[in-house]
């Protein structure tokens, strides 16, 4: 295992999502992570069709980077089988969520809604509400001044939601309604109020998309990681789930869309 003093750390994400009317959901990871000699290039395709488990497939071969215009994102992957069309429909935003000496997190949502096509080898064409954003990170995962994350995305035809919310040493909460930035949301398992208006964001009926500790969920099959990542790292709990979710004014229904958010706990 290397030591902190001879290694630097990155690790690029992009995070892709699509849900369709019907409620099937895929989710794509494109990242790529760097921990002094180990360089790995990682994507993977999550999917999860009402009332059934989640599958997902991955592959570890270095791929090409997703096209981005003002309004469009394109990504294509022979290896998974998938071809990503979307364009945007809602806003973009940039956050600079932490920026310490041991480095910092940047949270780039770069469609906060869109109208998106997912084509699956070739066959299977799924069209329906997407979201994309991009997360770059230079402080090392055992390192990070807090233990829970919430991070959470709601849209529907009419609206567009995005929340982070940070809890530990270090405390950070964001909740951006379109445009307008809330401020002090409150989260709870099963819904969101927004402090500074009568809105809330209430979730039902929701399915389990992954559950588990994130090694063994998403890195189980990359045997090199536990050479160079410190066990602590293995003790990171992941909780995401998919739910309808009714936006609510002074507890009366003002729209429905579908909610996807999760909440992440360093044990």
């Amino acid at each position: 295992m290397l030591k902190d003093s001879e290694s630097s750390f990155l690790l690029s994400k992009w995070y892709v999502d699509l849900i369709d009317p019907q409620g099937n959901l895929f989710i794509i990871y494109i990242g790529r992570l760097k921990f002094g000699r180990l360089n790995i290039y990682y994507s993977s395709l999550l999917r999860k069709i009402p009332h059934e488990k989640s599958s997902d497939i991955y592959t570890l071969k270095k791929y090409e980077a997703p096209q981005i215009n003002e309004k469009t994102f394109f990504w294509k992957s022979k290896d998974l089988g998938v071809e990503l069309n979307f364009l945007q429909a809602g806003n973009s935003a940039k956050k600079n969520i932490i920026e310490i000496p041991e480095g910092f997190i940047k949270w780039h949502c770069i469609h906060t809604k869109s109208i998106g096509e997912l084509v699956v080898n070739g066959k299977e064409c799924f069209k329906g509400l997407g979201y994309v954003e991009r997360l770059d990170m230079t402080i090392k995962p055992w390192k990070l001044p807090f233990n829970e994350l919430r991070w959470g995305r709601y849209i529907s035809d009419k609206n567009s939601i995005v929340w982070i919310d940070i809890r530990g040493e270090f405390n950070y909460s964001m909740l951006l309604n379109d445009k307008a930035e809330c401020d002090d949301p409150l989260f709870y398992d099963d819904r969101i109020t927004f402090a500074n208006t009568k809105n809330a964001l209430q979730f039902y009926a929701p399915e389990d998309i992954r559950k588990g500790e994130i090694i063994s969920s998403t890195f189980s099959k990359i045997k090199m990681i536990n050479k160079f990542i410190p066990s602590g790292l293995l003790k990171i709990y992941e909780d995401k789930s998919v739910a309808k979710a009714d936006l609510l004014q002074s507890n009366d229904l003002i729209d429905t869309g579908w909610a996807l958010y999760e909440v992440v706990r360093w044990l």
